[in-house]
């Protein structure tokens, strides 16, 4: 059995000061899910290599515990540190 991977790109819109996490990650799961996706490379605005704070690590946070497999890569983050 041969592995093809497919490369898909998402835009969800998320405003962290009016959107709740665990309202809308679940939404989000939802989607990636129906798109047959399993594993996430997340990117986004603020990310931290020691997984301290940053949304691009809560983002991959709440996803891992919906099932996914996620990574986060610094080249897709705004702001890192």
């Amino acid at each position: 059995m041969r592995h093809i991977s497919q490369r898909l790109t998402f835009t969800f819109p998320f405003d962290e000061t009016r959107d709740k996490w665990d309202e809308t990650m679940p939404r989000l799961g939802t989607m990636l899910r129906q798109a047959g996706v399993t594993r996430l490379r997340c990117g986004g605005v603020w990310a931290t290599r020691d997984d301290s704070s940053g949304c691009v690590n809560e983002t991959a946070r709440q996803l891992t515990r919906l099932g996914f497999d996620c990574s986060i890569d610094y080249t897709l983050c705004g702001l890192w540190s």
